[in-house]
C-alpha cells in the first residue's frame, strides 16, 4: 500500500462526504420540519440526541481498534488482527445487548421527562426510540468487522458507504413522509438502512482482506487487556469532548434561558462543521501514524505532523477569518431577525477556532502513538476552565459570556500547554510547532482580510449571490499563497493523484 497516496485519497473522500452531508441537511431539514411539524420533529431530534449518550457504552474500544488494527497492519500481522477483531467482537456482543436493553428501558420508563403535549405523539416517540434501540445494539455487534475499514487505511470506502447510506435514508424518509408515515415508520427505515450499511462493510472488509477470520478460537485475553488499557483513556477523552462540545446549550439553559440556548446553537453548528472539515484530515492521520510507528522512526512521524499542521493552519485561519468578517451578514441572510446575536458569538468562536482547529492534528498523533493520556489531561483542564468561566460570565454577559467561556480556554491551552506536550512527545521545540501554525496562519488571515475588505467595498454581501461572490473572490485570492506553502513533493503527489482520477 502506498501510504501517502492513500492518506490523500482518505482526506479528499472525507471532504467529499462532508460536503454531501451538509447538502443533504440543507435541503432535507426544511422538508422534514414542515412534514412532521414542530413538536414531532422536536421528538425526532431528541430521540437521536438521547441515543448519542448511549454511544458512551463503547468505552473507547473503537478508538483502540483504530490504533491497534492499523499498527498490526503495518507489521503485516494478520494473526494479531484476527485476535484483536474477534476479541473486540465478544466485547461488543455484550455492549450491544446492554445498549438495546438500556435504551428500551429508558424509552418506556423515562421518556416522559421530555415535555410532550400530545399522548399520541408521546406513544409514537416511545415506540420509535424502542425500535432504534435495536439499531444501536446490532450496530455495536457489527462494529469490529463492519466498521473497521478506516483502521485498514480505507477511509475512502467507509466514506462511500456513509454517503450511500445518508442519500438512501434521506430519499426513503422523504417517501415515507410523502405517504403520510410517521416517526415509527422512519425509525424502522433508518434501522434497516443503517444495519445494511454495516453488513456491506463486513462484506467489503472480507473481500479486501481474505485473511480476516471469524472465530471464537481467536479470542485472546492478552489482547483484551491491551484493548481495555488503551480504551479507558480514550473513553475519558470521549467524555471530555462531549462536555466541551455539547455542554454550551445545557449551561445556557441552566444559567440563562432556553431561548438563549436556541440562539446560540447556530453558531455552535457552524463551528461543528468547521471541526468536521478539519477532522477529515485528522481521522485518516490516526491510522497513518500508527502504521508509520511500526514501519518508520519517530522522525518520519514528526515530519508528517509538521507538514499537515502547516496546511491545516492555513485552512483554519482562512476559514475563521472569513467567519469573523462575514458572520453578521451570514446570520442576517440565513436566520430570522431574533437570531442576530448569533453573529457576534460566531466571531468570538472563530478567533479561538483559528488556533484550536490546527491542533486537531496533534490529537491524531497522540491517539496514533498511544500517548493519548496527555490529551486527556488537557481536556480535563479545558472542561474545568470552561465551566468555571461559564458560571461567572454567562449570568453577566449571556450569549457572549458563553462564547468567551468556550474561546478563552482554547486560546490559552492550544497556544501554550498543548503544543508543549506535543513538543516533548515529538522531541521537537514548542516554538517550531507554533511557527508551523502562526506563519501560514498570519499569511492566510492577511490575504483573506485584504480580499474581503476589497470586494466588500464594491459588492456588499446583502444577498446570497453577493455573499457567494465574496466567498469566491476570497478563495481565488488564497489559491496562489496556498499552493506556495505546499511542499514540492506533496504538490507532485496531488498532481499525480488528480491525473489518475
Amino acid at each position: 500500500m502506498n501510504l501517502n497516496k492513500q492518506f490523500l485519497i482518505n482526506i479528499f473522500s472525507s471532504w467529499y462526504a462532508q460536503a454531501v452531508r451538509v447538502a443533504i441537511a440543507f435541503f432535507f431539514v426544511p422538508y422534514i420540519t414542515t412534514a412532521l411539524g414542530d413538536e414531532r420533529y422536536g421528538i425526532w431530534v431528541i430521540i437521536f440526541q438521547t441515543i448519542c449518550y448511549f454511544y458512551l457504552l463503547d468505552l473507547g474500544v473503537s478508538a483502540a481498534l483504530l490504533r491497534f488494527v492499523s499498527k498490526y497492519l503495518g507489521e503485516n500481522n494478520f494473526d494479531k488482527i484476527n485476535r484483536l477483531l474477534n476479541t473486540a467482537n465478544l466485547f461488543y456482543l455484550g455492549v450491544g445487548l446492554a445498549a438495546s436493553v438500556s435504551i428500551y428501558l429508558f424509552a418506556i420508563n423515562f421518556f416522559d421527562v421530555f415535555q410532550v403535549t400530545s399522548d399520541a405523539i408521546y406513544t409514537e416517540g416511545v415506540t420509535a426510540l424502542s425500535i432504534l434501540a435495536i439499531l444501536i445494539g446490532v450496530r455495536f455487534m457489527l462494529l469490529p468487522f463492519g466498521g473497521s475499514l478506516a483502521s485498514f487505511q480505507r477511509q475512502d470506502l467507509m466514506n462511500l458507504l456513509n454517503i450511500v447510506e445518508e442519500i438512501t435514508r434521506a430519499a426513503v424518509l422523504i417517501y415515507i413522509l410523502s405517504q403520510g408515515g410517521g416517526l415509527v415508520d422512519m425509525a424502522i427505515a433508518a434501522t434497516v438502512i443503517h444495519l445494511s450499511r454495516h453488513l456491506a462493510g463486513v462484506v467489503i472488509l472480507k473481500k479486501l482482506y481474505p485473511q480476516i477470520k471469524f472465530s471464537l478460537k481467536k479470542i485472546d485475553a492478552k489482547i483484551a487487556s491491551s484493548l481495555l488499557h488503551y480504551s479507558k483513556t480514550a473513553f475519558g477523552i470521549s467524555i471530555g469532548w462531549m462536555l466541551i462540545f455539547n455542554s454550551d446549550s445545557i449551561l445556557l439553559g441552566l444559567i440563562s434561558s432556553s431561548s438563549a440556548a436556541g440562539i446560540y446553537n447556530p453558531a455552535v453548528q457552524l463551528m461543528f462543521h468547521l471541526r468536521m472539515t478539519v477532522n477529515a484530515i485528522g481521522l485518516p492521520l490516526i491510522p497513518a501514524v500508527s502504521h508509520l510507528e511500526t514501519t518508520a522512526d519517530l522522525e518520519t512521524v514528526k515530519r508528517l505532523y509538521l507538514r499537515v499542521l502547516k496546511y491545516t493552519a492555513y485552512l483554519s485561519f482562512l476559514t475563521c477569518t472569513t467567519v469573523l468578517l462575514y458572520a453578521n451578514e451570514f446570520v442576517a441572510l440565513w436566520l430570522p431577525e431574533e437570531f442576530m446575536p448569533a453573529g457576534p458569538v460566531m466571531q468570538i468562536l472563530a478567533v479561538s477556532g483559528a488556533f484550536f482547529l490546527p491542533q486537531i492534528m496533534g490529537n491524531s498523533v497522540l491517539l496514533g502513538l498511544g500517548k493519548h493520556s496527555k490529551l486527556l489531561l488537557v481536556l480535563i483542564l479545558e472542561v474545568a476552565f470552561k465551566i468555571l468561566l461559564a458560571i461567572f460570565l454567562v449570568k453577566e454577559y449571556g450569549l457572549l459570556g458563553m462564547a468567551a467561556a468556550t474561546a478563552l480556554p482554547q486560546l490559552v491551552i492550544y497556544t501554550t500547554i498543548y503544543p508543549y506536550f506535543l513538543a516533548n512527545i515529538m522531541k521537537t521545540k514548542w516554538r517550531l510547532i507554533m511557527k508551523q501554525v502562526l506563519l501560514p496562519g498570519i499569511l492566510a488571515a492577511s490575504v483573506t482580510a485584504a480580499a474581503a475588505l476589497s470586494v466588500k467595498t464594491f459588492i456588499a454581501p446583502e444577498s446570497w449571490s453577493a455573499l457567494l461572490f465574496n466567498g469566491a473572490v476570497i478563495l481565488l485570492a488564497n489559491l496562489y499563497p496556498a499552493l506556495k506553502i505546499i511542499e514540492p513533493k506533496d504538490l507532485d503527489k496531488l498532481k499525480n493523484l488528480f491525473k489518475r482520477k
